[in-house]
């Protein structure tokens, strides 16, 4: 979904601002039909869909994501309506005589499906959302959604959690819910309000991307335009410099809710001038107008600059970004996960075999991690084949082969305080002298911040054991 949801938000605001960029929409447009092509895969004979396809049950979160955005999708490529129309029939399924909507399958997104807590009101929410963005749906289950609002809005009391009252906030907006403006007061109130930068966001890690991203929607839902500002500032600062977030809920409901404010505060009456200012004698100027939609202007400041000087003279509106890059040592930071490696004897150099253990540290005893990925990096020469690896705990419920089969990642639903253990066997197939260390990653695909990281040597060869003739006599082997 990483590559097809963006592309959703991409197409909406060309569409909601008129904007011309054919080259732009037909691109689009491509990778949205790729995307759903590749998303039918993870479709059961039910109608729900699971990540780990027909062997597993239904997941009412991935469904509501999936139906959801097919059915966007359907404005701009051809999306089988029945696969839509059975994914939200299964969910009206899914719903509790109270007008709740729990978890029924694996639970992979730990945040979003309230990881153990009973309590949690976050996914019934997204639910909610998922229905209410579509008039036609929303309609055609008026009943089923009345009974969820209800559900929601009877448990404003409950709710002090900034995430399931940003979700339940914006379900309830789009609802056109009574209570609405209660829950966005009370949400709100949990937010920070920066004064020097007039940035308001909300420290809810790992999804502050996310609450801020529903909070806004749910301003500019309510006709709060320019009280939503603060939120836009915060969330355009987070953004990485190719212009996403880290994952796939944060790209789409941050790239959502700032294409959302774009469309509201339309360009068509953009007239200003930038100057940019990094050195006594050097300065870069660029026009921008309604007559340049979808306009990028890029500069490239030499690495020894440490300050600029930016002037804006003109009207309208626009984004301006300073993009830099850095090297961290991400070996020396505290891990979420535990990786041990045991380096196994093999009768000859040509065969690598590893045992490896994970487990994952949390912060509080309960907590399970969301859906775990293990990467395997092989050392240079060395290749997996299809057997490469073994499950020794029985939990691993997918294996990908990456980068011409130099690299394997192994797919769990969670990982707690308990290891789960395999063993990898690789083949070598070229001849390479002092490769340099290889290393292993754990990884919450839904959490960047949740990691660990451990280097290998694996079985190294020196000049001597792959040099030939006139080679080895120079080295004096």
């Amino acid at each position: 979904m990483l590559y097809f949801v963006p592309n959703i938000v991409v197409l909406d605001y060309l569409s909601e601002t008129n904007t011309v960029a054919e080259d732009v929409r037909n691109k689009a447009r491509d990778f949205l039909s790729s995307g759903y092509q590749n998303q039918l895969r993870y479709k059961r004979s039910d109608g729900a869909f699971s990540v780990w396809g027909q062997s597993h049950q239904g997941s009412t979160f991935l469904t509501a994501f999936v139906a959801k955005s097919f059915k966007i999708a359907a404005k701009y490529i051809d999306v089988d309506k029945a696969i839509v129309d059975a994914a939200f029939d299964w969910l009206a399924k899914q719903q509790t005589p109270d007008g709740r909507f729990p978890e029924v399958g694996q639970v992979f997104h730990a945040d979003m499906q309230g990881g153990i807590r009973s309590n949690s009101f976050a996914l019934t929410a997204y639910v909610l959302i998922a229905f209410a963005e579509n008039e036609e749906v929303f309609r055609r289950y008026k009943s089923v959604m009345t009974k969820t609002t209800d559900y929601i809005a009877n448990n404003l009391d409950k709710m002090n959690d900034a995430y399931e009252l940003s979700l339940a906030t914006y379900g309830l907006m789009l609802a056109k819910h009574g209570s609405r403006r209660e829950f966005l007061d009370k949400l709100v109130d949990l937010s920070i309000f920066n004064k020097t930068t007039t940035e308001r966001y909300w420290d809810r890690k790992p999804v502050s991307v996310e609450v801020t991203a529903y909070a806004m929607l749910s301003f500019i839902s309510d006709d709060k335009l320019y009280e939503s500002t603060p939120m836009m500032r915060w969330l355009n600062r987070q953004r990485y410099g190719l212009g996403g977030y880290p994952g796939t809920q944060d790209t789409f409901v941050g790239l959502k809710a700032l294409a959302t404010f774009a469309a509201r505060s339309s360009g068509a009456k953009n007239n200003y001038r930038v100057t940019v200012k990094y050195s006594p004698n050097v300065q870069r100027k660029f026009d921008i107008d309604k007559h340049v939609p979808m306009g990028i202007h890029e500069l490239d400041i030499p690495n020894n600059i440490r300050n600029m000087i930016v002037e804006i003279e003109g009207t309208g509106n626009g984004y301006f970004q300073v993009w830099y890059q850095y090297y961290q040592n991400i070996q020396v930071a505290k891990h979420r996960f535990n990786i041990t490696i045991d380096q196994l004897n093999t009768t000859t150099d040509n065969i690598q075999q590893l045992d490896v253990c994970v487990n994952y540290v949390p912060v509080e005893a309960y907590q399970l991690s969301g859906m775990a990925l293990v990467e395997i990096f092989l050392p240079s020469g060395f290749v997996a084949e299809a057997d490469a690896i073994t499950d020794k705990t029985g939990r691993i419920q997918k294996i990908e082969r990456r980068f011409s089969d130099t690299s394997i990642v192994v797919y769990y639903d969670n990982m707690g305080p308990e290891s789960d253990c395999f063993q990898v066997t690789a083949y070598r197939r070229y001849k390479i002298a002092l490769h340099l260390p290889s290393y292993i990653k754990a990884y919450d695909y839904y959490n960047d911040e949740s990691y660990g990281i451990k280097q290998y040597e694996g079985k190294v060869l020196q000049l001597c054991d792959i040099c030939e003739d006139e080679d080895c006599e120079t080295l004096s082997c």
